[in-house]
């Protein structure tokens, strides 16, 4: 990558529950990457059940703050399931 690329992450939270309140992820500490903007986020379910099941989607733009390659880190989520 180069200073000039842009990279997308994604991630997906999907299940039963209440979509819409689902939290952003908190993304680790990006050594190497600048957040450009904040996430897109999209909620997307199979039939009418619009906000009760399917996965709500963040989509993160990130650029490069130096040339080569930079590692992103784990994303840990947490999460309740009765």
């Amino acid at each position: 990558m180069t200073e000039d690329d842009l990279l997308t992450l994604k991630c997906e939270v999907g299940g039963e529950g209440f979509l819409g309140s689902v939290a952003d992820p908190r993304l680790p500490e990006l050594s190497g990457w600048e957040q450009v903007g904040d996430p897109q986020v999209k909620i997307t379910s199979p039939g009418n059940t619009p906000a009760t099941y399917g996965k709500k989607t963040f989509e993160f733009l990130l650029r490069p703050e130096r040339a080569g390659n930079i590692k992103i880190p784990e994303i840990a989520y947490a999460f309740f399931d009765p």
